[in-house]
């Protein structure tokens, strides 16, 4: 496992934890984790690109996992030393209860002397010990364990665990290593060669007699996204339309309740966005690997069982080799013909002018495979994996982060103190500027948690711009919305820096479509207050404006006081999360002492209260 950093990556069918070097692909250890098993992981601890802890939780004593990748015999003193220093203070890490077990490539041959009968079984490869295998042994003997892969009968062949590159030689340098108190829980160790993982090292199997608990599965549904490029057809658009006008008109009346006609929107664009254009499929991982690679990899896998079987002449290993060259040829060749084609549609979207599907095929191009998951780092350092423990660490995160200090120089503020305004008549949105919001809408924006993109409203034609408008008006008159509406769902996207620290992610609110095309309705009717209000000096986020003129201004007086060789000072601020906490309070007081009217600073008060986030 020569990765990059350390981390747990999830998969369908496993979990996979890895600890390997920051920087190069060198060395690396880790465990995978089935699906079974993945509750029942307590916790992981990478150390280094040798070392790594895993806890598994049992039914009455909890099992501590240490993976290990020793060094090999020619490597010096120091570095084995330090090795299994850093061994013992991964064992003394471990909770003193639990089973500890010892499992890796230790690059030791153990011997069968009587010296050693106590922490040695009798039936190991080797007659001799080697200087690691005296190592490993000194620190189960000091630790009261034993060296449970010497401990069973078997054929010399399935207690080799290291073929040399000739075939020749064959070491059993993979071991299992156990405490002496719980030595009989492990019922069998043996190598299994038939697996043919292009290794020169074979898998070791332990069968391991415990009791594990029972854990709770929560289950949550799955977030699968609407296939929203299919509307970029006319005909499909159309459909679409007519299914959302049909379920508007064929609806059972119901009391003008916001809530209720909420409801039925939202179901209407639902069900009609599944039955008309549906979900998106996940895509082939490997679309280069055809049915002739399969078939390259069946003769490779069948050369390798026949140099497995007793008698197996040097012609033998060298068809496995040829097959496996060959396999590995072939695997080269497909994956540059699906790169030449993949660098050809790049071209082709270039021509076309499609900078969006341009642009996210060369990242995906280039940027190649990235070991992402759920681990993350709480506040004392310690890598977490459990995922129920993540969420609660982003939810912690979050909410210090939003909530703010609370405290500012004008002292508390009374939530009871009313908000005065200009005393000015703001009329219900029009039918027109229902609709104009609607088609301000960005494309290519992921969903709220509701799962409705902008692009269902924007194709759902008039009848639903029509029940947008009355549910909008009726907002506007009782200033109360849907609760669904209250609800946002953060998603951390990594800014640089480690992964695994929750400070290097900015949170990135996704906010249900409707709510955006309220909140848009209201900033344009607070448009003309705030622009006779703001001065010439703001220049950003105004129309007509832009802070290229400031920027250009800037470089005219550096140049000048440059040339006249003038001392000039700039101050530059920045705040740290500056919009991430604002005091809502000090801003509906600053509106009413702007002059804003009372209908929109109450609207929005509306829109910033009673607000739920999730972490997605």
């Amino acid at each position: 496992m020569r990765w990059l950093g350390q981390g747990c990556l999830r998969k369908k069918n496993c979990d996979i934890y890895y600890s390997c070097h920051p920087e190069r692909h060198e060395f690396g250890c880790g465990f995978v984790v089935g699906a079974r098993l993945r509750r029942r992981v307590s916790h992981f601890l990478p150390i280094n690109e040798r070392l790594a802890t895993i806890r598994i939780t049992a039914k009455f004593f909890n099992i501590s996992l240490i993976c290990a990748h020793a060094p090999t015999e020619e490597k010096d003193d120091v570095t084995k030393d330090a090795f299994y220093a850093e061994l013992d203070r991964a064992y003394g890490r471990c909770p003193s209860h639990d089973i500890k077990i010892l499992l890796g490539d230790f690059n030791a041959k153990v011997g069968r002397e009587d010296i050693f009968g106590a922490t040695v079984g009798q039936f190991s490869l080797h007659e001799t010990t080697s200087s690691n295998g005296l190592r490993l042994i000194g620190f189960a003997a000091a630790h009261n364990m034993v060296v449970r892969s010497t401990g069973f009968r078997h054929l010399d062949i399935h207690k080799a665990s290291w073929l040399s590159p000739d075939r020749l030689t064959r070491n059993q340098i993979d071991h299992v290593v156990i405490d002496a108190r719980h030595a009989s829980n492990v019922l069998d160790v043996r190598s299994c060669r038939g697996p043919n993982i292009d290794s020169d090292h074979y898998l070791v199997a332990a069968k391991i007699r415990t009791r594990l608990c029972v854990a709770k599965v929560a289950r949550r549904g799955l977030l699968r996204k609407l296939d929203i490029g299919k509307l970029q057809s006319q005909r499909t658009r159309d459909a679409f339309s007519t299914q959302v006008t049909g379920l508007l008109s064929r609806a059972t009346p119901t009391p003008e309740d916001i809530s209720n006609m909420w409801a039925l929107i939202s179901h209407s664009l639902r069900t009609s966005a599944e039955e008309v254009i549906g979900f998106q499929r996940t895509p082939k991982r490997n679309p280069w690997y055809d049915q002739e690679c399969r078939d390259a990899t069946a003769a490779k896998d069948a050369a390798y069982g026949r140099t497995l079987q007793a008698g197996a002449t040097r012609a033998v290993v060298e068809v496995y080799r040829s097959r496996r060259r060959d396999e590995k040829r072939l695997f080269r060749r497909k994956k540059r013909e699906q790169e030449r084609r993949e660098c050809e549609s790049i071209e082709s979207s270039r021509d076309r002018n499609e900078a969006r599907n341009f642009y996210q095929r060369v990242k995906r191009l280039t940027q190649g495979f990235k070991t992402g998951g759920v681990a993350c780092k709480d506040d004392d350092g310690n890598l977490i994996t459990d995922a129920e423990i993540v969420l609660r660490l982003w939810r912690d995160h979050f909410s210090s982060l939003l909530a703010g200090s609370g405290h500012d120089d004008y002292g508390e503020y009374d939530p009871q103190t009313p908000i005065y305004g200009t005393d000015v008549d703001v009329p219900t949105p029009s039918h027109a500027e229902v609709k104009d919001a609607i088609q301000r809408l960005k494309n290519n924006k992921s969903a709220g948690a509701d799962g409705l993109p902008a692009e269902l409203f924007k194709a759902a034609g008039d009848m639903l711009v029509g029940s947008m408008h009355k549910l909008i008006s009726k907002i506007w008159l009782t200033e109360s919305m849907p609760d669904d509406w209250n609800h946002s769902m953060i998603c951390p996207i990594l800014k640089k820096g480690d992964a695994t620290l929750r400070t290097n992610y900015r949170g990135i609110s996704l906010l249900p479509v409707a709510y955006k095309v309220l909140t848009s309705v209201l900033c344009e009717n607070l448009k003309p207050h705030a622009e006779a209000l703001i001065g010439p000096y703001q220049c950003g986020f105004r129309p007509g404006k832009s802070t290229i003129d400031q920027i250009f201004t800037l470089r005219q007086i550096l140049e000048k006081s440059y040339e006249n060789q003038i001392d000039t000072y700039h101050l530059f601020v920045d705040y740290k999360a500056a919009f991430d906490s604002p005091r809502r309070d000090r801003l509906y007081a600053a509106m009413s002492e702007l002059g804003i009217p009372a209908k929109l600073i109450r609207l929005c008060m509306m829109t910033l209260s009673n607000t739920i986030s999730s972490v997605r």
